[in-house]
C-alpha cells in the first residue's frame, strides 16, 4: 500500500510514505491511482484503515461516503463501510449496471452489497474479514466509479 504515512508509530519526519509498515521517501514513488489498481487478499490480522487513511482515500471517490456499520449494533467491532447510492433511470438500467459491477467484483475478488430498488442501486463495501475498510475496498469503489461515470445519467 502506498499512500501518505499516518502510522502513529512511525517516528521518520518529512514528506514521506509507509509502505507495509517500513517507511520509505516519497521521491522513489509515484501514488497509483485507485483504479489502476487490484485488490489482494486480507486476513484477519490485516488492520483496519486508520481515519487519516480514509480520509485521503476518500478524495478519490468523492460520490462515495463512509458510514458507521449498522448491520449490527450491538457489535461494536463492526466499522465503517462505503457507500454510492445511484439512479439508473429504471429498472432495465438498473440491472446492466449491477451486472457490470458484477464483473468487476468477480475479478477483483472483492464482492459488494448491492440493493436494487426500481431505478435506484445502493452500493456497500467493506471488508468482512476484518469488518471494517481496508484498501480493497477504495480500490473497488475507484473501478465501479468508473462504470458509473461512463453512465452519465
Amino acid at each position: 500500500m502506498i499512500h501518505g504515512c499516518y502510522d502513529p508509530v512511525c517516528h521518520n519526519e518529512g514528506d514521506h510514505i509507509c509502505h507495509n509498515a517500513s517507511c520509505i521517501d516519497k521521491s522513489h514513488f509515484e501514488t497509483p491511482k485507485l483504479a489502476s489498481q487490484n485488490c489482494v487478499p486480507c486476513r484477519k490480522s490485516t488492520p483496519r484503515l486508520t481515519e487519516a487513511v480514509t480520509k485521503t482515500l476518500c478524495q478519490e471517490i468523492p460520490d462515495w461516503r463512509t458510514v458507521d456499520h449498522v448491520l449490527h449494533p450491538n457489535d461494536p467491532s463492526l466499522g465503517l463501510f462505503l457507500q454510492r447510492d445511484y439512479f439508473c433511470g429504471n429498472f432495465v438500467n438498473a440491472i446492466a449496471l449491477v451486472n457490470q459491477i458484477a464483473t468487476i467484483a468477480e475479478k477483483q475478488q472483492h464482492h459488494p452489497e448491492i440493493q436494487i430498488q426500481y431505478n435506484w442501486i445502493i452500493i456497500k463495501i467493506w471488508t468482512h474479514s476484518i469488518a471494517g475498510l481496508s484498501q480493497n475496498d477504495f480500490i473497488l469503489a475507484a473501478k465501479i466509479e468508473e462504470v458509473i461515470k461512463e453512465w452519465k445519467l
